[in-house]
């Protein structure tokens, strides 16, 4: 128990020193970012915190096509800040509510991207 305590509040001290070192404007753009993709899930009735290889094709997709509020798609530049922003973020939420992150989840979302946005800037 006295191992969980002491990695409970190593996590808890990286947090603090990363609010303290992140700028504003990427806090801002993370939280848009997480917006993006809880709407997302909501649309798509995925759950937020399961950021499978599926799930991010389909965001990928679903981006530059119809995920502005508005129903129209984002630009390129835009949807690639939405995504790098987007897997930080929930790295960070999947770590606070389960201290886990599936395997291979970030090469998923990298395999899931560079296509797609390869395509969508020629």
């Amino acid at each position: 128990m006295e191992v969980a305590r002491r990695l409970a509040d190593a996590e808890d001290f990286a947090d603090q020193v990363q609010r303290r070192l992140r700028p504003a404007n990427t806090t801002d753009t993370y939280a848009k970012a997480w917006k993006v993709w809880t709407r997302f899930c909501a649309a798509q009735g995925l759950p937020e915190l399961e950021a499978t290889r599926g799930a991010l094709v389909a965001f990928v997709v679903w981006l530059p096509d119809r995920g502005r509020v508005d129903g129209k798609g984002y630009a390129p530049s835009s949807a690639s800040t939405i995504l790098a922003a987007g897997g930080r973020t929930a790295g960070d939420h999947r770590r606070r509510h389960t201290q886990c992150r599936p395997p291979g989840a970030q090469e998923a979302q990298a395999d899931a991207r560079a296509p797609r946005l390869g395509a969508m800037s020629k």
